[in-house]
């Protein structure tokens, strides 16, 4: 074998060692055949198509075009690639040492605390359901549980009835000023 030929084999096969790993972009996602199939494109503008989207079992998403991975070629073959890891900017930066988080671009996390607690939070003050929707339960916060027992303490205060020897108002009897909180009611903990 001469040397050319040599120098030419080492070459392909150098291409191969190192486009067995690249980082990727996603460009386009399939999830119609239960399995997530996508199209990336690597910082070399080199398009691979029909890329297995592998997930962590009991988590699933459908992450955003462009969001960044690792692309791997099995046995080094364009034709049989996954893909891994894809997610996109904006992670929530407050998670822990030892801390989980699930969380979505929105803003809404689920944070599993290192003390053993649970912090459900849904973003920009939306609503938290239990079930499936539509006609889903939905969690009472406690801030908006407060907020009810104030409308209702300010109407009791404003009431006013009228009696045989003339009018009673709220300044005569009035409700409980720092009355109950979802707290005192056992409503949260």
């Amino acid at each position: 074998m001469r040397l050319d030929d040599v120098l030419r084999k080492l070459r392909e096969l150098e291409i191969r060692i190192f486009g067995l790993i690249r980082k990727s972009r996603l460009t386009g996602i399939n999830n119609d055949a239960g399995l997530q199939v996508g199209q990336t494109e690597g910082g070399d503008s080199i398009v691979s198509d029909d890329v297995e989207i592998y997930e962590q079992y009991g988590f699933t998403s459908k992450p955003p075009l462009r969001s960044g991975g690792l692309e791997f070629r099995i046995g080094g073959d364009s034709g049989r690639v996954v893909g891994i890891l894809y997610g996109g900017h904006g992670r929530p930066d407050d998670v822990g040492d030892g801390e989980v988080c699930i969380w979505h671009k929105s803003g809404s996390k689920i944070v599993f605390r290192d003390d053993g607690s649970i912090a459900l939070v849904p973003a920009n003050g939306s609503k938290v359901h239990i079930g499936e929707e539509p006609g889903a339960s939905e969690i009472a916060r406690a801030d908006r549980v407060d907020a009810e027992l104030d409308k209702l303490r300010t109407h009791a205060n404003s009431h006013i009835h009228t009696a045989p020897m003339g009018n009673t108002s709220s300044a005569n009897a009035p409700a409980e000023a720092a009355g109950p909180t979802a707290s005192d009611l056992g409503m949260v903990s």
